[in-house]
């Protein structure tokens, strides 16, 4: 997002919204997840939140020194529990200013025929 100062805010958030679509479908093919936009502090462009779902065979530190080759700074760390996941989530929905996306893949996606977002 190197190039955000030169970008109206509605462009920033197409440009942040292609780049983290684009880095999942190329670097974490397979993957479901959750991500939300939220502007920079201080200065120009987004930076994102987000889980992942299926990505057991993905390394956290190969993914990590992708993002940061590319990108710069992220921090990636494991899921504990159902709740943390479902509190992330409500966190960034309804957080002012911020705008999210999830992409469901297979068994995660609703159309499954045995889809349960419950625990029981």
């Amino acid at each position: 997002m190197n190039n955000a100062r030169n970008l109206e805010p509605e462009d920033r958030l197409k440009a942040a919204q292609r780049c983290y679509e684009k880095f999942m479908r190329l670097e974490m093919w397979g993957v479901s997840y959750f991500y939300a936009l939220e502007p920079n502090p201080g200065r120009p462009g987004f930076h994102i939140h987000a889980l992942w779902c299926d990505c057991k065979s993905k390394s956290r530190q190969a993914i990590w020194q992708t993002w940061f080759n590319r990108y710069g700074r992220a921090r990636i760390e494991p899921v504990n529990n159902r709740d943390d996941v479902a509190d992330y989530c409500a966190k960034y929905v309804t957080k002012e200013n911020s705008w999210w996306n999830v992409k469901l893949l297979g068994q995660w996606h609703p159309s499954f025929k045995d889809f349960k977002l419950s625990a029981g």
